[in-house]
């Protein structure tokens, strides 16, 4: 375990817990949810609890990795017993394979779906050392392919590419053989899905439209994230039509960057630009290591490495402190991109950033910012704030939660 002290951005994860694990009632004696399927946020009256649901993005499972990953870092047991009670209401639903078939189907995405759900559970069994938990991730990769049946939707976020980065990561950590039976099934279904649901045009280019027919290009909806996750497939099937579809996506992607603004263009028709993980040239640049390192090559993929990478350090900062699309999360991005490059210096000063980030945060809550305001959730909220800087302390510990790894 490591003793956290010193720079701010070590003790900070410990402020965002505390807020995150304060009872929010006189009669609320430790974490307490509503259970998935209760009333909408939206019909909750103000200044109440709200429930949240069991997506990755600003739901329970975010919550409760962000607290296992606390309690593997800093070895307090209040932690860990925080994310087990949180991981307890994300989990009902797949206790069986037919869990859904009552009511409304979810998604089946990494981030707004089922499969982010799987992914914490995945990685709180291997965090707090649950043999019980990870038990349940084979049933519920089984529970994935089913509602792959029903979902037509392939980005990372919501649909089959979100899905089949969530197998991935089961099946490139795990030893066991019911988890990697399952999670290579899982990523095989996913990646047919993918397959089915391209358009291939005439110029080589391959896109997956939405209902406008006007594709997204960047990782969290777009092309860049879906051949980022095929890529990883393809490093265990060798499949000829996966490779080319992660050419034509690529191809598409370099067609919609715009030197003129230095970065690519959020859709494939439409102009348009954004800084974050989620569009724009931080999530590209993260998209593009995650193909490199599957082992992906071509004659311009470190050239385009560079060019997001330089991007995103002059134009990605600045505009708020969120992890999809703010500087938590591209602050992570850049780190990761440089570890991987191996060019020195960068991941000292994107230390410093976090320091800072941390400091001025801390600050503001002690200064009487209403912390009953805050969202809790990963991507936008408290929890991604202090994964994002537990990912600085302990990055070979806390997952990589936006590469899905």
């Amino acid at each position: 375990m490591r003793k956290i002290s010193g720079e701010s951005w070590r003790s900070f994860p410990y402020c965002s817990a505390n807020i995150l694990y304060r009872p929010r009632s006189p009669t609320a004696r430790r974490a307490r949810y509503p259970e998935p399927g209760s009333a909408p946020a939206s019909a909750v009256p103000s200044k109440t609890v709200a429930p949240i649901g069991i997506d990755l993005f600003n739901g329970l499972p975010g919550v409760a990795l962000f607290l296992g990953c606390l309690a593997a870092v800093t070895g307090r047991a209040e932690f860990a017993r925080a994310a087990s009670e949180t991981a307890t209401a994300f989990i009902l639903p797949f206790a069986s394979e037919n869990a859904f078939d009552s009511g409304a189907a979810p998604p089946v995405g990494a981030f707004a779906g089922a499969a982010g759900a799987v992914y914490a559970l995945f990685h709180l069994g291997k965090l707090l050392q649950r043999p019980d938990l990870r038990a349940r991730v084979p049933p519920a990769l089984c529970v994935l392919e089913k509602l792959l049946e029903t979902d037509g939707l392939c980005d990372v976020v919501a649909g089959a590419a979100g899905c089949l980065g969530v197998a991935m990561a089961v099946f490139e950590q795990t030893d066991d053989r019911a988890e990697r039976e399952a999670a290579l099934r899982l990523a095989r279904r996913c990646a047919e899905l993918l397959k089915r649901n391209a358009r291939r045009d005439a110029d080589g280019t391959v896109a997956w439209p939405d209902s406008e027919q006007d594709a997204y290009i960047g990782y969290a909806h777009g092309a860049i994230g879906i051949a980022a996750q095929l890529a990883r497939f393809h490093a265990v099937d060798a499949d000829a039509e996966i490779l080319s579809l992660v050419r034509g996506a690529l191809q598409l992607v370099r067609s919609r960057y715009d030197p003129t603004l230095n970065n690519w263009h959020s859709r494939e028709r439409t102009a348009g630009t954004a800084w974050g993980w989620c569009h724009g040239a931080p999530g590209i640049l993260l998209a593009l290591c995650i193909m490199r390192k599957a082992g992906h090559r071509d004659e311009r993929l470190e050239e385009d490495i560079r060019t997001a990478f330089e991007a995103t350090v002059r134009h990605g900062f600045g505009h708020n402190l969120t992890v999809c699309h703010g500087d938590w999360g591209n602050l992570d991005i850049v780190r990761t991109a440089a570890e991987q490059m191996k060019w020195p210096g960068w991941p000292e000063r994107c230390r410093d950033a976090v320091d800072e980030a941390c400091r001025w945060m801390t600050r503001l809550w002690r200064e009487g910012v209403p912390q009953e305001r805050l969202p809790v959730g990963l991507m936008v909220g408290l929890a991604g704030c202090g994964y994002a800087a537990l990912r600085f302390l302990a990055p070979d510990l806390v997952p990589d939660v936006l590469s899905l790894a």
